[in-house]
């Protein structure tokens, strides 16, 4: 499975706890309500963008990557000198 694939699992997992979704809903909900509106339309769009990231960062969490305990200096030694030659 690609690594893209598995953070959207991770999150999809965590979306369907409605608790977690009605949380990011009202965060956004507020959120939206404090910013003044703007004129111009991408200054807008870029708030509505970041209030939507942050939400989503603040609560339904980064998924941490995964870290291959199998790739260490030995491997690392062998393809520099792949590199190498």
């Amino acid at each position: 499975m690609k690594r893209e694939n598995r953070n959207k699992v991770g999150t999809q997992k965590r979306l369907n706890s409605q608790e977690i979704v009605h949380k990011y809903q009202e965060n956004i909900e507020t959120q939206i309500d404090k910013i003044e509106v703007r004129a111009d339309i991408k200054e807008e769009w870029t708030n509505i963008q970041t209030i939507i990231v942050n939400s989503a960062k603040e609560i339904i969490g980064i998924r941490k990557k995964e870290r291959n305990d199998w790739f260490d200096d030995e491997c690392r030694e062998i393809i520099l000198e792949k590199n190498k030659a």
